[in-house]
């Protein structure tokens, strides 16, 4: 067996923080601060004497959506290998007996 090869009988262990309960939950929050820094970045523009501050709602929004779609895309591309694992799981139990 070739050192790329995964055996068979061992499934890769995710961290806590990397679980999908955490990544839901990392998703949630920063689809609320997303929706929150486009309000933010409305109400700026609305109100003359805020408008110095503008930088503040584009940079939460800015940051909560890189965050939503790192961790989006992580668990896409997991949840991806999953489904190859599970369809190509009978073929490799039979190539074993």
């Amino acid at each position: 067996m070739s050192l790329n090869e995964r055996p068979v009988f061992r499934r890769i262990l995710t961290p806590w923080y990397d679980s999908d309960t955490t990544c839901l939950v990392v998703v949630a929050v920063m689809g609320a601060a997303l929706v929150f820094g486009l309000a933010g970045i409305l109400t700026v523009f609305e109100i003359q004497s805020y408008r110095r501050f503008a930088w503040i709602p584009l940079l939460v929004s800015l940051l909560s959506g890189g965050v939503l779609v790192s961790t989006t895309t992580r668990m896409t591309i997991r949840h991806v290998q999953r489904r190859k694992e599970k369809l190509l799981m009978p073929e490799t139990q039979k190539s074993m007996e």
